[in-house]
């Protein structure tokens, strides 16, 4: 993924699934803000 300051950009949406966890990390990393998208049903395990 490349680093926020190289896209010109620092926000970043997530699908909740089972690589969201990894995915966030290495976003946070590379300069970006996050956010999830979540059904309601998947709140718990956000």
């Amino acid at each position: 993924m490349p680093s926020a300051e190289t896209l010109g950009m620092s926000d970043i949406v997530i699908p909740w699934n089972e690589d969201a966890k990894s995915l966030l990390e290495t976003a946070r990393k590379q300069g970006y803000r996050c956010y999830v998208e979540a059904t309601p049903a998947l709140l718990p395990t956000v």
